[in-house]
């Protein structure tokens, strides 16, 4: 009768046991992270509204992982995955000057597709990444580039778009131009950017 009684413990212990390792190891697995649209879902999760930008799989140190960067009002995110256990290695965010407008027709992923295979007859499409363009590059571009073309006490001066008159000022002092000065339109609308070569 002990013997039966000691079968059956350790049997339902075995098999509560079992269980156990089963449930962890299928909790284990849903937490991990084996494709950009799982690591873009997660994202959204963190930031709720945002606009996923794009998302890229790699490798940090031997150590797979996902990026996603997403675009919510005036702020950019960029957020790094582990894939294992979908655990966050890195979250930051950075102000914009331009958001992005849902006013402004979009292509579908199925007209980029149909117009890339246009492009480059017999190509393969191996993936397909929506960016957001904040519009500075070319203040980046002729801040850093001008700067040796100048004489010392020459000016640089920006006409800017809407809303962009603090990113090209924050540019042109990152870039070693002094005296920064921003200046309106006649509607009074923040519209030029210069900066002098003193040094």
């Amino acid at each position: 009768m002990n013997l039966t009684k000691n079968l059956k413990a350790a049997l339902f212990t075995a098999c509560f046991a079992a269980a156990g390792i089963l449930a962890w190891t299928q909790g284990a697995y849903a937490a991990s992270i084996s494709s950009e649209s799982q690591a873009g879902a997660k994202a959204l999760e963190k930031v709720p509204g945002a606009t996923i930008t794009d998302t890229d799989r790699d490798y940090e140190k031997g150590t797979l992982v996902y990026d996603v960067q997403l675009v919510k009002g005036n702020r950019k995110y960029e957020i790094t995955y582990r894939a294992s256990d979908a655990k966050i290695l890195e979250y930051s965010w950075e102000k914009i000057s331009v958001s992005p407008s849902s006013s402004k027709p979009v292509i579908s992923e199925s007209k980029c597709k149909s117009l890339a295979k246009a492009r480059v007859k017999n190509g393969t499409i191996v993936s397909i990444a929506r960016k957001f363009d904040d519009g500075l590059d070319y203040y980046h571009a002729i801040a850093a580039k001008w700067k040796s073309a100048l004489r010392l006490g020459g000016t640089l001066i920006f006409e800017v778009g809407l809303g962009q008159a603090a990113a090209v000022e924050d540019i042109l002092e990152k870039n070693g131009y002094e005296d920064v000065k921003v200046l309106p339109d006649t509607q009074n609308i923040l519209r030029v950017v210069e900066g002098t070569i003193n040094n």
